[in-house]
């Protein structure tokens, strides 16, 4: 790619993901019942991530929606022959808030997997980690840069 030239592209693809909608889509082909906690923004990549999830069979009643910010995004761009460039906005679940934290569904559950948190929301792995500690919850967690950082 030439930088401050127009490119045509022959193809264009959209996909849902992200750490908390990969793992919830894997658990869920596995056949086990699962409840996604995240946060989207009032827009269409967030309403998206819901019609997604409910075709899964995916319960999407933790879900939280921003006031404040949008859904984030990732926009990959492969150039031709080898490479690509990564732009990502994390946004709305970057800023998931302790009080949003699902407690109930967390303390009927059998098993509970925290996907990377960055910013505010990486606030909230304590917090739920103490809740399902409480009940004796099994616990998996992948930690993100900040996570690693700490």
């Amino acid at each position: 790619m030439v930088q401050d030239e127009k490119n045509s592209i022959s193809d264009l693809l959209s996909h849902v993901g992200g750490g908390a909608i990969n793992v919830s889509t894997a658990l869920k082909k596995f056949g086990l019942d699962v409840a996604c906690f995240c946060k989207i923004g009032k827009d269409w990549p967030g309403k998206g991530i819901v019609r997604f999830l409910k075709n899964q069979g995916i319960d999407v009643s933790s879900i939280k929606v921003s006031a404040e910010f949008p859904t984030g995004v990732s926009y990959i761009i492969m150039s031709p022959g080898s490479g690509h460039m990564i732009f990502s906005a994390k946004l709305a679940n970057c800023d998931i808030l302790e009080n949003e934290i699902p407690l109930k569904k967390i303390s009927s559950s059998d098993f509970v997997y925290i996907a990377a948190l960055e910013q505010n929301s990486s606030k909230i792995i304590e917090p739920i980690v103490h809740a399902a500690k409480k009940k004796s919850i099994k616990i998996a967690i992948n930690p993100g840069g900040s996570q690693l950082t700490k």
